[in-house]
């Protein structure tokens, strides 16, 4: 049964017009945008009290024995009590409201099966008891962070739901939301049999023009008294590295995260190739030589973030050699891209000497805006790290890539048997940088590639081929075997 279903359940041509004349009525009693349910109003069964902005507040000072549905859609409510028992009440509609917290008792409501809650500021949802008849729960757009105590509803196999535009949700992880409610419930299910651990991994993604300084920012992040690459030198393609460091989580304690770098070229010929390594759940570095910066194409970089990184932060780092400055336009650039987050100067030669000091505050910035990624922290089921970890362990022995039956494979040993959480936690996997996997393409589907940077590799030695040019990208079977 879906929601459409119940109210035509509900109502009958004469309670539709019983409920419209009774709205008047119930209008007429708010009184200082306060709306009161007390034994005056035990006859009611129908109450309405939609698109009334005057309405802040709704309380019950007394049982309802007759009431079956509440419909306060559209209106300006901050607070609502159902603390009295409401024994026939089977609908509660209190969308595109002003509420942060709402709590409600199976006592009072035992026989509840819709509440709407979408559009609100909710931060805290509170259920008290089993909700037994409870089918429809729509908490779409509020800023709910933890759904976990209402894992029970969301795993009934007919429980229909929607918790997206939640952007702070961590239980579920708003990448399993994303995939749509089958995720969702999959992923209670696997904690409810498996239980569940904790994932401190993430993807730092540097973007910028040739020779701007990113490869020695990669290595500076990673270690402040690496050398610096060679003039000549760049990268060709995308480099591939890691970092870790130590963080304390209020929740957790003391975490080690990992952090997987992408060193991106920035010759325009790759241009077109790195949208496609290009993630969500990351945090982006755009990175400018401070005496060319007026050259940089900011609006590209800044816009390919925000198409393919969706709402993942970016920071912009102007490389001062030889202290050559540029001045940032933020506000600009803001517009463009609503998740910049800061913009920063150092000048990398003297990293670790003359401008330790700043670049010592841009890692302190880089820090706290890793451990702030939505997905860090989150709980996922044990089994998905027990996957990886025997994923990472076949590239350790040397494999390249594996088949999608492979996979399957390492998936049903751990209890992840439904081939649609396979690919969810793949593409989960994909983006925080475990390894690659395009769950879109019919070809490469049929792999996943858990050496990442040998599949890099060989997709710009195609790129950079003068073969390749000379033959305008057109190639046989037998001449791209050559390569």
């Amino acid at each position: 049964m879906i929601a459409e279903d119940l109210q035509n359940t509900l109502f009958s041509f004469g309670d539709l017009q019983e409920l419209q004349k009774r709205k008047k009525e119930l209008q007429k009693r708010i009184k200082n945008g306060r709306f009161v349910f007390s034994k005056e109003t035990e006859d009611i069964r129908f109450a309405s009290f939609t698109n009334n902005k005057e309405l802040k507040e709704i309380v019950f000072e007394s049982p309802q024995p007759n009431l079956l549905y509440l419909d306060a859609g559209n209106c300006s409510i901050s607070k609502i009590d159902i603390n009295q028992s409401c024994p026939q009440l089977r609908v509660i509609y209190l969308y595109k409201n002003e509420l942060s917290k709402i709590g409600l008792d199976a006592n009072d409501c035992p026989v509840l099966e819709m509440l709407d809650l979408n559009r609100n500021k909710l931060e805290e949802i509170e259920f008290t008891g089993d909700f037994k008849k409870l089918n429809f729960l729509y908490l779409y757009q509020n800023n709910l962070k933890d759904l976990s105590a209402l894992s029970e509803y969301f795993i009934r196999d007919k429980f229909d739901f929607n918790i997206e535009k939640n952007d702070g949700l961590t239980e579920p992880p708003t990448a399993i939301v994303a995939q749509g409610k089958e995720n969702v419930r999959s992923y209670f299910k696997e904690i409810e049999e498996k239980g569940k651990t904790y994932l401190y991994e993430a993807k730092l993604l540097i973007l910028g023009d040739p020779r701007a300084g990113k490869t020695t920012l990669a290595r500076k992040i990673t270690n402040i008294e690496s050398e610096m690459p060679h003039e000549k030198d760049t990268t060709r393609g995308i480099d591939l590295g890691q970092w870790t460091f130590n963080h304390h989580f209020s929740d957790n304690g003391e975490k080690e995260m990992l952090i997987n770098i992408w060193d991106f070229g920035g010759q325009d010929i790759y241009k077109q190739t790195h949208r496609f390594f290009l993630s969500q759940r990351s945090l982006y570095i755009i990175l400018s030589d401070g005496g060319s910066s007026e050259k940089t194409d900011f609006n590209y970089w800044l816009y390919s973030c925000k198409i393919f990184g969706e709402n993942s932060p970016v920071v912009v780092f102007i490389n001062e050699k030889e202290y050559r400055k540029f001045d940032v336009p933020y506000a600009s650039f803001l517009k463009i891209n609503p998740h910049l987050k800061a913009e920063t100067a150092v000048n990398l030669i003297e990293a670790d000497n003359e401008d330790n000091a700043r670049f010592s505050k841009f890692l302190e910035l880089l820090k706290a805006q890793l451990v702030s990624l939505p997905h860090i922290g989150e709980a996922v089921p044990k089994t998905w790290k027990e996957i990886r970890t025997e994923i990472l362990d076949l590239e350790k022995k040397g494999e390249k890539l594996i088949p999608i039956a492979e996979y399957r494979r390492v998936c049903n040993k751990h209890g992840v048997k439904e081939r649609e959480d396979q690919v969810s936690l793949a593409r989960y996997f994909n983006d925080i940088g475990v390894f690659l996997y395009y769950y879109d393409n019919d070809i490469l589907q049929k792999y996943v590639f858990i050496d990442k940077q040998w599949i890099l590799n060989g997709a710009y030695k195609v790129v950079d081929s003068r073969f390749v040019e000379g033959k305008q990208g057109k190639l046989s079977r037998a001449e791209f075997k050559t390569l």
